[in-house]
């Protein structure tokens, strides 16, 4: 009884918090055989949804450099609540992609 008194209740100690709440979406898009488009968008608010703290868009073309190996570089654009105003950032990043050898099977 004990254990599903626990089970029951833990929920509610964890949402007296007023958790975060973190929305994410990624669209990628082949321009052709060799370069891939991807555009990215994220949203972080608090208290339950009703302050925007925190925005980033995102986009960035792939390539490959040789086989199974592909370079990708992007442009992020940050929005960031901190103290009682916005502060802007600029973030250009890249980042390998290797393709796995294993098999799948579905």
């Amino acid at each position: 009884m004990t254990k599903r008194m626990i089970v029951l209740l833990l929920p509610l100690f964890l949402l007296g918090e007023q958790p975060d709440l973190w929305q994410a979406a990624k669209v990628s898009k082949p321009l052709n055989d060799k370069y891939t488009l991807s555009i990215e968008g994220d949203l972080r608010s608090q208290n339950m949804g009703e302050e925007l703290k925190y925005f980033h868009g995102d986009a960035g073309i792939s390539f490959p450099l040789v086989s199974k190996l592909k370079l990708s570089v992007n442009f992020r654009e940050v929005f960031e609540w901190k103290g009682d105003s916005w502060v802007q950032e600029h973030r250009p990043h890249g980042f390998w992609i290797v393709r796995c050898f294993c098999q799948e099977s579905f």
